[in-house]
């Protein structure tokens, strides 16, 4: 059987994107409005972590047990969210990112977890995925799926303190991850490259998906989460975010 020739599609969506992204950037500011998403041709939508009816639709929650280190490793790196909203929010996914890469996994056998670790220096054509301006952003991590899934994992943080509204570093983040993954050879079977971001500001994260739909772009975003007041003596909030970092992708076409 002949294989189906999907790069002109691909640079059909690279395209779109690449206008979407430009009319984001234009903006020049932080916070993007509901008036800014739409004339920009980006459709917003509500997701959860937790609610069954809303839950992420390219990928799934890690089904097996994470515990946190006897030896202390993790939890006393727990932040004190004692400094500015970028000091907060880099110390609040750093710590995140220790759960994600050192937790205990006693059902690893059972349920082996989904994305891998990658330096940043393997993808290719990400760009910087940074700005060092007023209210700057910086992805600090980003981890892609096995067997040529075009799927990937990323961690941002933002200096802006977080509302309802998406910020201008969460959007570019989405679009250059995407435009990147849809040019890189092992992903060349697949149209759409969907992102799992978690996004960090001052002591708050929020998870947010995104995919291309042909053309719009669209991002659903659950609501800000202040681990500073929500997070329990048992970590829960955190191995919530951490398992939905380690779990497998859906069988959602893309």
């Amino acid at each position: 059987m002949t294989a189906i020739d999907r790069r002109p599609e691909r640079e059909a969506r690279r395209e779109r994107l690449g206008a979407i992204r430009k009319a984001v950037e234009d903006l020049e500011y932080a916070y993007l409005s509901a008036a800014d998403l739409d004339s920009a041709g980006i459709h917003l939508s509500p997701m959860s972590l937790t609610d069954d009816d809303l839950l992420p639709n390219f990928f799934h929650l890690y089904k097996g047990q994470v515990q946190m280190t006897s030896d202390g490793y993790i939890s006393d790196s727990w932040p004190l969210f004692d400094c500015g909203a970028w000091e907060n929010a880099r110390d609040l996914e750093d710590f995140l990112d220790k759960l994600v890469c050192h937790s205990e996994l006693p059902q690893s056998d059972k349920y082996p977890i989904g994305p891998r670790y990658r330096d940043f220096g393997d993808f290719i054509n990400f760009g910087q995925l940074l700005e060092c301006r007023p209210q700057r952003w910086q992805v600090q991590a980003a981890w892609d799926m096995p067997d040529h899934h075009p799927h990937l994992k990323a961690m941002v943080i933002n200096e802006a303190v977080g509302d309802e509204r998406l910020l201008r570093g969460e959007v570019l983040t989405i679009i250059d991850i995407m435009r990147g993954r849809l040019t890189h050879k092992v992903t060349r079977a697949y149209v759409n490259a969907p992102i799992l971001l978690f996004s960090f500001m001052d002591t708050c994260a929020r998870a947010l998906e995104a995919y291309l739909d042909g053309e719009n772009l669209v991002i659903r975003v659950t609501r800000l989460y202040d681990f500073k007041t929500e997070e329990d003596a048992d970590f829960s909030l955190s191995i919530c975010f951490a398992k939905w970092w380690m779990g497998q992708v859906t069988e959602l076409s893309t």
